[in-house]
């Protein structure tokens, strides 16, 4: 199996049945504590196995490393590390996705809080090669009608594409499916209903980010950063 710290320094890869069809456009979270270790569970709603596995060797002080199926005995997909001094910044290694043109490589996710409001934010080149373009992409704290009809809670959050006709949407007013600056909401995440020690939450891709019109990476980099925020959550109420 390896080590912790020799898993990340693996090249993460998608399996052939994972790069075919793509990411479920809904994941339900939830996560088992144990001991030796942390695990996050996504699966399918309806589903009794879970799709995918989330280990966190060192527990909420530690890096993630994503698995493309229910154990960590499976292919790893994608690894989650801290950067910054004031770890304020995630490193996310994803893997190849050749109908994109990309190879392996490092994306940024970074977060900070301002008047009391957290905000999570990345840039990445999304579509299919030969027309990639890089967009940026910002995880809000919502209670709207997009995370509502989720999980049947009133709060979680929804991740906003900041595009080039984001002041033209602002304009014409607030309309289901975009932000009240405008943005696309491209997924979102409702918290856990009710207070649960396993139940997480759920993650649901929108849009174009449920269309595969931003392409494979987008949905990986959405749901990982999703979890990014959780970690931080964990990390917070442990040191409050």
């Amino acid at each position: 199996m390896g080590s912790a710290n020799s898993k990340l320094q693996q090249t993460p890869h998608l399996s052939s049945s994972t790069a075919e069809r793509g990411l479920p456009r809904t994941l339900h979270a939830s996560y088992l504590k144990s001991m030796t270790k942390v695990t996050c569970l996504l699966s399918e709603p309806n589903s009794p196995e879970a799709s995918y596995a989330v280990n966190l060797p060192y527990g909420f002080w530690g890096p993630m490393i994503f698995y493309d199926g229910p154990t960590d005995k499976d292919p790893i997909m994608m690894t989650v590390k801290d950067e910054g001094k004031w770890a304020n910044k995630f490193s996310i290694t994803l893997p190849e996705s050749p109908d994109e043109g990309v190879r392996s490589r490092h994306e940024a996710v970074k977060w900070q809080t301002v008047s009391k409001k957290e905000r999570y934010w990345f840039g990445l080149e999304v579509g299919h090669w030969p027309d990639r373009h890089l967009d940026r992409f910002e995880w809000r704290r919502s209670h709207g009608t997009e995370v509502q009809s989720v999980g049947g809670t009133k709060w979680g959050w929804k991740l906003v594409r900041l595009g080039q006709n984001a002041a033209q949407q602002a304009a014409a007013g607030r309309e289901e499916g975009f932000s009240s600056d405008g943005g696309e909401i491209v997924a979102v995440w409702a918290d856990a209903k009710g207070l649960t020690l396993t139940n997480i939450g759920e993650f649901q891709l929108r849009g174009s980010g449920a269309t595969g019109e931003l392409g494979q990476s987008f949905a990986l980099m959405a749901v990982s950063s999703c979890l990014c925020i959780w970690l931080t959550m964990m990390r917070l109420s442990t040191t409050a």
